[in-house]
């Protein structure tokens, strides 16, 4: 750095960057089935599992391409009779990127976990955790990170749609979501069920999209890799809407 010039800052706050990576980390809570042939995609959470994931996103803020780093982690805390599950969901490690500099992010504070209520078909019925965690802009982004599970078992080639409207007490906007059960791959040491998920807002000005394709274990039928490409997507703490593409992969 020449004399002179100020040193960059990171343009994000440190809500705003929490929500968006424990938002994005809603995609890892896919439901999930013991079939191996047609695929019902129904969880059978247990409480206490955990499970870990390094996520990496990308976006431009203030004319800045920034990278952020940071290893998810889910538990499941609850597990209702009824088929409903609960999911805490906290980050560590987190690292920003810009510039060729790297910022180090929330330094010796605890976040407090991002606790969400699903109920027994995938759908989130509550959310609690900072104040950031229930606004408009945070329930938006969960919703266009949703996969619902199909009424019926999915075989490879099928496709299917769903369309959800969050409880009124949630404050977010409906969204229909197409399904397509494309391939079979292996990821590392994952046998996968490959699917694309293509979920769009159904009001606004600027709906948002979210366009993902997922990577789950035929075995375990948890997620093994996610990559997705949102736009339009409303982060809590910016005044515009936002283009944001991120990646996970299940660490083993």
């Amino acid at each position: 750095m020449t004399s002179g010039q100020r040193p960059l800052e990171n343009p994000l706050t440190k809500t705003t960057t929490r929500f968006l990576l424990t938002a994005l980390a809603f995609a890892s809570v896919i439901p999930a089935s013991a079939q191996t042939d047609a695929l019902s995609f129904l969880r059978k959470p247990v409480v206490g599992d955990i499970a870990k994931y390094k996520m990496s996103v990308n976006l431009e803020v203030q004319g800045n391409a920034i990278e952020i780093v940071a290893t998810i982690t889910e538990k499941v805390a609850v597990v209702g009779t009824d088929g409903t599950y609960t999911i805490e969901s906290s980050e560590s490690d987190m690292e920003f990127k810009m510039a060729g500099q790297s910022f180090p992010a929330d330094a010796g504070e605890e976040s407090k976990p991002r606790v969400t209520k699903y109920s027994a078909s995938g759908v989130p019925l509550e959310i609690t955790g900072t104040e950031d965690d229930t606004t408009a802009e945070a329930i938006r982004m969960e919703f266009l990170n949703i996969f619902d599970v199909p009424k019926e078992p999915k075989k490879l080639g099928d496709k299917w749609s769903s369309a959800v409207e969050p409880d009124a007490k949630l404050k977010g906007v409906k969204v229909l979501t197409n399904y397509e059960f494309v391939r079979t791959e292996k990821v590392g040491e994952w046998d996968c069920a490959v699917l694309v998920c293509d979920t769009t807002e159904q009001s606004g000005d600027k709906p948002g999209v979210a366009k993902k394709t997922v990577w789950i274990d035929t075995k375990s039928f948890t997620l093994v890799k996610m990559d997705s490409k949102m736009t339009n997507a409303m982060l809590p703490g910016m005044p515009d809407p936002m283009d944001v593409k991120f990646s996970m992969t299940r660490i083993p």
